[in-house]
């Protein structure tokens, strides 16, 4: 969901107890929780690029807010949070219903146009309103996409505006969050600086997406 309604009076009324930490790492979870319809997977590494805090703080706010009743984890390891549930399903229905209509207006306008004479094919025009307009958008700066927070977690700096290019390209593909999550699993594996890739070269590649290699347990060597 790229937006989602908010009455501030029940967000307010709904986070009174809650401490600084907790309301800010609340407040993200739930952003989370939108910005990804829900598929929030309950991975400390992963969470921590986005919280910016320290682990302990995460684990504590984690525990209260859990036995607070604000969020909860699902059995298949996914956190939750409180009335998000059912905005998403209400905001799949709402899709779902417009999506319909929209086909229900198309059919009766090409029956129309059949009965008519004019054999529109369907190509023509695609299902929905006749009278939307195209509006255009303004790029985002580096600041305002997340490449200041890339760029800043990367221990290679170099070819900033090459990297500033291929994350616009990665962001089509792929989520801020995801890319620095990945960033950080790799980290380790890059011992030797002269062996770390360019960030336009590992944006390009798409290497946020490789799987690592499963470390073998100490003394099994010769193990399948």
């Amino acid at each position: 969901m790229k937006w989602y309604k908010r009455d501030p009076d029940a967000a307010l009324a709904g986070m009174i107890g809650l401490g600084p930490a907790e309301r800010g790492i609340y407040n993200t979870i739930i952003d989370l929780l939108y910005s990804r319809n829900g598929d929030l997977p309950d991975r400390t590494e992963f969470l921590l690029c986005a919280f910016e805090c320290h682990g302990s703080t995460w684990r504590s706010v984690k525990q209260s807010l859990i036995e607070k009743g604000k969020i909860w984890v699902t059995p298949d390891g996914k956190l939750m949070a409180k009335r998000v549930e059912t905005a998403l399903k209400e905001a799949a229905n709402f899709s779902e219903t417009q999506s319909k209509r929209s086909s229900k207006r198309w059919q009766k306008s090409k029956n129309r146009s059949d009965i008519n004479g004019s054999h529109m094919p369907s190509s023509a025009m695609p299902p929905g309103d006749a009278n939307t307009t195209t509006t255009t958008t303004t790029p985002l700066t580096p600041f305002e996409n997340g490449f200041d927070k890339f760029w800043n977690s990367y221990p290679r700096k170099v070819g900033k505006e090459d990297a500033a290019k291929a994350y616009a390209k990665a962001l089509k593909h792929v989520s801020l969050i995801e890319i620095l999550e990945a960033l950080e699993k790799q980290k380790p594996q890059w011992r030797d600086p002269k062996f770390i890739p360019y960030p336009a070269s590992w944006l390009n590649a798409g290497r946020w997406a490789d799987e690592l290699p499963i470390a073998k347990p100490p003394g099994r060597e010769g193990w399948v």
